[in-house]
């Protein structure tokens, strides 16, 4: 990946003086992957009665080398500002998922299926940064060993759950699904380059509630009522407390003692079918704790001990522009979602849906109690066209509307998508082309409005992108199983 930017900046002392900087970053990464699975399926003679086992361990290697250069128009600030950052990083992750489930029947449609499910990680990042300043004298260039940048972060997170859900028919009409799971997490981290910086030592035993009530109006119309509780935990990377010195003068690090976020989730829907149309309909109401942000500030010694208390203090990057993750108080979402099919022809489908909300977040008393709310909608569509001779069609769009978090407001975002298919040799093969962001729409952007920094960034997609395939199914009856998330994830999700 190679990539070069143009930009201007303001110093912050200095609102006076603007230093036009030229960018160039080069990665090569390289990843290996191995994924052994074995499963084992029990069926008893009485239908619906099943044992399943199943056990998957990943194992994965990533080696990355990076090159990343800012040089400036003026000479005296290219003397005084002008780096050269080189990265050599080794990724290696191995994780090993477990799950036993077992389904029983019962009369009246009564189903209950209980087990355990494990997902044990072990990540281990390391990454070494050697970077070159120029003498503001001379401009002789200095390269030296980035100890307060490289990391080599050692992870393990244990996640051990034992469920049971029944669910099954009330009546003719209502059916109901009730479920129960307890889960036991554990997680723990150091960063081994660095031993003054705080680890990463957390575990805790959850119970995640749900409930699902279904009523049958008729052969068109249904109702449906749920709650879950759900929790999103953060990434290592949210954690490591390592510091990462990029372009613009900024740094970004993880916080050791971020929590999880928990979320009571509530919804209300119905469900219309009539003729060629289906349409949904939901009403939902979330409400999140311990939710959490990436939050910035300058880095001096006094916002260094309010935001960022776990960090070494180093006078290097004063007056740097600093982010990390922070857990807020609450979060409140409540909207309405719409979803409609149509199917007009046999050969023509469109799927449209709109997403209306009001937000709200309260921050903590470390943010100065601040808080803000903002009326957002969100919108997708597809289309898609089968043509004779096996050729297919698909035109699909999305749409963001801004958003917004305590510091910062995103830009709206929306783009359309093309893709052409073909199948050949007998339904073995396919060729398909896919278009992306075929008007050049595409690109993101945020405005960022503190006492300590005003900033405007927006940026723009290289667009359109043509890409291509070739598929062939060697044997139609072998299905894929769903593979574990990789460690490229920047969230872990469940419900």
């Amino acid at each position: 990946r190679y990539r070069t930017e143009n930009a201007i900046s303001t110093d912050l002392f200095n609102a006076d003086q603007f230093l036009n900087y030229r960018l160039s970053d080069t990665n090569d990464n390289r990843m290996r992957n191995h994924i052994f699975n074995a499963s084992y399926v029990k069926r008893f003679e009485e239908k619906g009665r099943e044992l399943t086992l199943d056990a998957t361990l990943s194992k994965r290697r990533r080696t990355g080398h990076g090159r990343q250069e800012q040089t400036y128009e003026q000479q005296a600030a290219n003397n005084q500002h002008y780096y050269l950052r080189e990265t050599e990083s080794l990724n290696r992750h191995s994780s090993l998922n477990l799950k036993a489930n077992y389904a029983h029947p019962f009369a009246n449609m009564w189903k209950l299926e209980t087990g355990y499910e494990g997902r044990m990680e072990w990540p281990d990042q390391e990454a070494n940064y050697f970077r070159t300043e120029r003498d503001n004298l001379s401009g002789s260039p200095i390269r030296y060993y980035d100890s307060a940048s490289s990391t080599h972060f050692d992870y393990s997170q244990h996640v051990h759950a034992a469920y049971a859900t029944a669910g099954g028919n009330i009546t003719s009409q209502l059916s109901a699904q009730a479920g129960l799971r307890l889960e036991y997490a554990y997680m723990l981290g150091r960063d081994v380059n660095h031993p003054a910086t705080d680890s990463v030592s957390k575990n805790y035993w959850k119970l995640y509630p749900t409930l699902h009530l279904s009523y049958e109006i008729n052969d068109r119309n249904s109702l449906q009522l749920s709650y879950s509780r759900r929790v999103l935990r953060p990434h290592m990377f949210d954690l490591n407390p390592y510091m990462d010195v990029s372009e613009g003068q900024e740094l970004h690090f993880g916080n050791p003692n971020l929590d999880p976020e928990f979320t009571n989730a509530y919804e209300l829907s119905y469900n219309l079918s009539v003729d060629k149309w289906n349409i949904y309909t939901c009403a939902y109401y979330r409400q999140t704790n311990n939710m959490m942000t990436r939050y910035g500030f300058v880095w001096d010694r006094a916002s260094q001990q309010k935001y960022a208390w776990w960090m070494p203090y180093s006078d290097r990057y004063y007056g740097y522009w600093a982010s990390t993750w922070q857990n807020l108080n609450k979060g409140y979402n409540c909207g309405l979602e719409f979803i409609v099919d149509w199917q007009p022809f046999k050969w023509w489908k469109i799927n449209a849906s709109i997403n209306l909300y009001k937000s709200r977040i309260d921050g903590t008393a470390l943010l100065d109690n601040k808080s803000t709310e903002a009326f957002q909608a969100s919108g997708e569509f597809s289309t898609l066209i089968t043509l004779p001779k096996q050729w297919t069609v698909q035109l699909s769009g999305q749409y963001f509307a801004p958003w917004l978090d305590l510091q910062t407001t995103m830009s709206a975002m929306y783009w359309c998508d093309m893709a052409v298919k073909k199948d050949i040799l007998g339904n073995r093969g396919t060729l398909n082309v896919r278009i992306g962001d075929i008007f050049a729409t595409g690109g993101w952007g945020h405005d960022t409005h503190t006492q300590q920094l005003n900033r405007v960034s927006r940026s723009r997609r290289i667009s359109p992108t043509v890409s291509a395939g070739f598929t062939y199914k060697i044997n139609n009856g072998l299905k894929p199983k769903r593979m574990p998330a990789s460690d490229d994830d920047s969230s872990d999700s469940e419900d």
